[in-house]
């Protein structure tokens, strides 16, 4: 989205948002709850929408109101993107992360998003997403993971789960995760596979330490 000047068009701000979604007028006049002849005139800037559209606009492309009528994005938004844009394969880089000047941008992705592989698998299979979590094993070829989760041994896949902690490209954090004085490596091997799921405990307080040092 560019920044618009004095003379921004509400319309063609609404007609680009649009656009960005692959909606056509008809789409977007549905979820407005409007006909279809209102979107064209709002983006041939014949009419405006009313106040009230306002906030249901805004909340349907995920923007500001402000945005809306004046097309400037505010620094929180800017933030929030450069936040998602520090994610690689579904993990959020912290060195990257770090480099955005906003405190609470910060703390929220951080407690959103994974910060390492393990994370990432163990969220697929304590939500039962066998599928997505059978596309990585069979992509990464993690030793026994495919047919650990076609037979359904819950054991053997949360084993095939911590083998896949040395994948070089999904180590960009390496450095941040440790509580404690315990790092990573340690924490994975002195866990035993019935408590797989005790490895999130520790990514959350890698995260909550790293929110504590940055709000002393």
């Amino acid at each position: 989205m560019e920044q618009i000047n004095e003379k921004h068009s509400i319309g063609k701000t609404i007609a680009s948002l649009r656009k960005e979604k692959g909606w056509t007028q008809l789409d977007l006049a549905r979820k407005l709850n409007v006909s279809d002849k209102a979107v064209s005139k709002w983006e041939n800037d014949d009419s405006s929408p009313s106040i009230d559209s306002f906030p249901a606009i805004a909340e349907l492309f995920n923007v500001s109101i402000d945005y809306i009528i004046t097309g400037k994005i505010s620094k929180d938004i800017l933030a929030e993107k450069r936040a998602l844009k520090a994610i690689h394969e579904g993990i959020l880089c912290i060195d990257e992360l770090l480099m955005i000047d906003n405190l609470e941008v910060i703390k929220n992705t951080l407690k959103k998003h994974p910060i390492h592989i393990i994370e990432v698998l163990l969220n697929l299979l304590n939500s039962n997403n066998l599928k997505e979590l059978f596309e990585f094993a069979i992509d990464n070829d993690v030793f026994d993971l495919p047919y650990a989760i076609i037979k359904g041994e819950i054991k053997e896949i949360k084993s095939g789960i911590i083998f896949a902690y040395n994948r070089e490209k999904y180590n960009m954090n390496l450095k941040h995760l440790h509580f404690n004085g315990i790092k990573l490596n340690k924490a994975i091997c002195s866990t035993e596979y019935e408590s797989v799921s005790s490895l999130l405990s520790f990514f959350n307080e890698c995260k909550q330490r790293i929110i504590k040092e940055l709000e002393e």
